[in-house]
């Protein structure tokens, strides 16, 4: 695995060490849905990165699904890239 690819995921790690922390304070909804879209975020750009796929400074989950090399199998709700996406925004 690649250095970067690494760092990318450890990031990701800390996002989610993150909202495991904080996830029982209703207070800091917004912040555990910034960390959540994050974490989504970085671990696309990590497999971005050890395909060797440019990653360019973007942040909307859907546009980093579509460049991943492997879509088959994966499996994830409709909207809910989209939603995230809606709420890491609010949270800024």
């Amino acid at each position: 695995m690649k250095k970067i690819t690494e760092e990318w995921f450890k990031s990701a790690e800390q996002d989610l060490e993150t909202i495991k922390s904080i996830l029982s304070n209703e207070q800091l909804t917004g912040v555990v849905a910034f960390h959540a879209q994050q974490t989504v975020e970085k671990v696309f750009k990590a497999v971005l990165e050890e395909y060797s796929i440019e990653v360019t400074k973007i942040h909307k989950l859907r546009t980093l699904l579509n460049l991943l090399p492997m879509q088959e199998g994966l499996e994830i709700e409709d909207n809910v890239l989209d939603q995230l996406d809606e709420l890491y925004i609010e949270s800024r």
